[in-house]
């Protein structure tokens, strides 16, 4: 279940990637901000982190340790930078916006296709870990039913015995 909730919130945070894209790149093309929408855009960076230290919390070591790894990418420091400026909008509402939104599109993309390399990760750790536990419960199942026949095996022999005992003793 924890690594349930721990791939649920990578999910969502992944989700709020590509709303940030979109806002990212409607920004940028437009060099401001449309009424509402840095307050939108300083959410979804909000609800990432908050996702993702959750993933964290919940989640197993080597799907930490991949993540890291795979964040790691330059392409992510790249996004960070064009998040920061326009994060720097809240303080100073003339800050020039003049990335290339295109160049935005392409950065955060890459970002979320490594994020979505995560994703197959997760969700392969997830399976194995089901698949192994379906199994370890069938074994635990055969071993209850073969316990269960053998029982009852010698409790139909003692029952016989004592019958034929009490029959030839009559």
């Amino acid at each position: 279940i924890k690594n349930i909730i721990a791939y649920y919130n990578f999910l969502m945070a992944k989700e709020r990637a590509g709303v940030e894209r979109a806002i990212g790149s409607n920004t940028f093309a437009a060099k401001t901000f449309a009424s509402g929408m840095y307050e939108k855009y300083l959410g979804l960076v909000n609800e990432q982190k908050i996702f993702f230290d959750t993933f964290f919390l919940y989640s197993q070591e080597n799907n930490q340790t991949f993540f890291n790894e795979k964040i790691k990418h330059p392409v992510v420091d790249e996004v960070q930078k064009m998040r920061k400026t326009l994060l720097a909008y809240g303080e100073d509402r003339n800050v020039v916006l003049d990335t290339n939104p295109t160049l935005w599109f392409d950065k955060i993309t890459e970002k979320i296709n490594i994020l979505k390399e995560i994703d197959d990760y997760v969700i392969q750790d997830i399976n194995t870990r089901i698949d192994t536990f379906i199994n370890e419960e069938t074994n635990r199942m055969y071993i209850i039913a073969l316990g269960l026949i053998f029982i009852i095996l010698i409790t139909v022999f003692f029952v016989r015995f004592f019958i034929g005992s009490i029959h030839r003793a009559l």
